[in-house]
């Protein structure tokens, strides 16, 4: 479904997609405006014990957040080295 990104970008376009700002998600999750937009940046990491949070308030299969996590690790590891 969204390819070849990770979390942030698919928390992004999932978040634009339903018409939610980074404060109306903050508020679904329990986290701050400024971790949304840091997580969508690609500056943090997901804590995976939110994850399901995440998914229900963008209503998305958990699966596709990891996919997400994935995706990046695999990333980061190619850059690496």
């Amino acid at each position: 479904m969204m390819g070849n990104m990770h979390t942030g970008e698919i928390i992004k376009a999932r978040r634009t997609e339903c018409g939610m700002s980074q404060q109306a998600l903050a508020d679904a999750v329990g986290v701050s405006q400024v971790m949304i937009s840091y997580l969508e940046r690609g500056e943090r990491q997901i804590v995976t014990a939110r994850l399901q949070h995440y998914a229900n308030a963008l209503n998305v299969d958990v699966q596709i957040l990891i996919e997400g996590i994935i995706s990046q690790e695999n990333s980061d590891a190619s850059s690496a080295a």
